[in-house]
């Protein structure tokens, strides 16, 4: 990754830019843009940890095709972009936003067992 530092005109400042050529850079800007750590990014993705820490560092997905719908699925990110780095920076869609929402899931109230019946 490429790391540059920007001169404001007041201060000094550090400007992350990251060199997104490789998969692993795109999506570790993925995962800092939706503001996840590695644990909350996989279990987001429905991915494992140790697979999407692989990936940053370097390393392809097996099945990089699943792995791209998943990431995509979730975070409404360009395909192509995530793909291939192909596209400018607009086609970087993922809002912040998505980071900020807790989702609550229950199980829907059913009525009745939902097994099977006990029978005579």
């Amino acid at each position: 990754m490429l790391y540059t530092y920007g001169m404001n005109t007041t201060t000094l400042e550090k400007k992350w830019i990251p060199d997104t050529a490789q998969f692993g850079a795109r999506l570790a800007l993925v995962r800092w843009k939706m503001r996840w750590n590695l644990k909350e990014a996989s279990l987001e993705c429905g991915l494992t940890q140790n697979s999407w820490q692989n990936w940053e560092e370097g390393a392809q997905p097996r099945n990089y095709m699943d792995a791209v719908d998943r990431i995509v699925k979730r975070t409404q990110v360009s395909r192509m972009w995530l793909m291939m780095g192909e596209g400018k920076p607009s086609d970087y869609k993922a809002p912040v936003s998505h980071a900020l929402i807790v989702r609550k899931t229950r199980p829907k109230n059913r009525t009745g067992s939902t097994g099977p019946k006990n029978r005579r």
